[in-house]
């Protein structure tokens, strides 16, 4: 469900939370007398469909029944896993190393580039997401809350936990909006999404695998047109304080935790900007001037879908960017996979790499397209130049 105003949109589930995260551990023990996995992908499938806005799975450890499976269900799990249709999987460097070729795709948490999972992650079957060893910062939840006494020196078990629903700003907004009508909107979303939920658990209509927990919810703050703000003269130290302080009123007002970060949704981006032209709303300013589409971006960066520098597809500015922030995600259309070179040169020129995601040809755009401002082809995006001057290597030359 959509809720639109001026300069905003409310996404919310029609009778509960909107958006979750689980670790892996939650599959231990699903199904008891069944075959495990079948067991599990079930109990994934009955999760993914408690949460609309789509479900993170948090590998922090492979369960042994995984481990025990023969080399073709383990392939065939995989498989499964990755189909599951809003299921996104975020695994460490070194699980990464294991997943079959061509047939998984996730988030690969490292500090550094996955040089070690090779053509994987230049083809785009793994994204990558910098994340220091013991932290899982999730793009759209950011630095999760783990269990206490895990293991030092291993990737620790985080937290389930959920938000309610997803309140996506425009840059050139901040400062402008109609903060008490927002307020009254999701305090309004938020009394009927709990009398919805007290309703729904009665009626026994939550997964028994993840037992709910109010203090688990919170709200996220997404920030789209980050591109036409800077474009328009805007001051990133001034969008921060702007959106700090739309953070704290909101927190206050609906005293639930309220996270703030780069919005992704680029259909978001195409209703806000329409709304601002349509009303004539103070931020149009900003947007470009027909026949090109009224489109805020996605993030801090460039269209993705739009041919531009890789540098300004990876934009993550100050004071945004720090070691426990939340990483933006740069999706890069190329004309074909990198090479490892020019892929680790690319990173080596940004103070902060976001979280990077390959789409040569053949690879699914994550987006479904806008008939108004459609994704380029390929051949006209730039490849990243190898470190000596050449290009990256075609997938097909000997």
């Amino acid at each position: 469900m959509i809720l639109e105003g001026p300069g905003y949109l409310i996404r919310r589930a029609p009778d509960g939370p909107w958006r979750g995260w689980v670790p892996v551990s939650l599959l231990d023990g699903a199904g008891l007398g069944a075959a495990p996995a079948f067991a599990a992908l079930e109990t994934l499938a009955a999760l993914v469909g408690a949460f609309p806005g789509g479900l993170d799975l948090v590998w922090h450890r492979v369960p042994g029944w995984l481990r025990q499976l023969p080399p073709e269900q383990w392939l065939g799990f995989w498989i499964a896993a990755t189909a599951i249709p809003g299921l996104v999987h975020h695994v460490p460097e070194s699980l990464g190393a294991e997943l079959p070729r061509g047939a998984f795709r996730a988030w690969v948490h490292a500090p550094q580039p996955p040089a070690t999972l090779g053509r994987a992650w230049l083809e785009g079957d793994l994204g990558w997401i910098p994340s220091a060893g013991g932290s899982w910062i999730l793009p759209g939840r950011g630095l999760l809350p783990v269990r206490e006494g895990s293991r030092p020196g291993a990737w620790p078990e985080p937290l389930p936990g959920f938000h309610w629903g997803e309140v996506q700003v425009p840059f050139p907004a901040l400062g402008a909006l109609d903060l008490p009508g927002l307020v009254r909107s999701l305090e309004e979303t938020q009394a009927s999404l709990e009398r919805a939920m007290s309703l729904r658990l009665q009626g026994g209509g939550w997964p028994q695998a993840l037992p709910f927990q109010r203090r688990q919810g919170t709200w996220r703050i997404s920030l789209l047109g980050g591109a036409q703000f800077l474009k328009s003269g805007g001051d990133w130290k001034l969008a921060w304080e702007g959106a700090e302080a739309l953070r704290a009123s909101l927190q206050e007002s609906l005293r639930i935790p309220c996270l703030l970060g780069p919005g992704f949704d680029p259909g978001a981006g195409a209703l806000l900007g329409r709304q601002a032209m349509r009303e004539g709303l103070r931020w149009r300013a900003s947007l470009s001037l027909p026949p090109e589409p009224a489109t805020f971006s996605p993030g801090f960066g460039a269209a993705p879908w739009r041919p531009s520098p890789l540098s300004t597809r990876c934009s993550w500015p100050e004071p945004w960017s720090g070691k426990e922030r939340e990483s933006p995600l740069a999706f890069l259309l190329v004309p074909g996979p990198p090479s490892g070179r020019a892929a680790q040169a690319l990173v080596e020129t940004l103070s902060h790499p976001p979280a990077i995601r390959w789409l040569p040809p053949g690879h699914p755009i994550p987006w479904t397209a806008d008939p108004e401002d459609p994704w380029e082809p390929h051949d006209r995006f730039p490849m990243p130049p190898s470190p000596d001057g050449g290009m990256a290597r075609s997938l097909f030359e000997d």
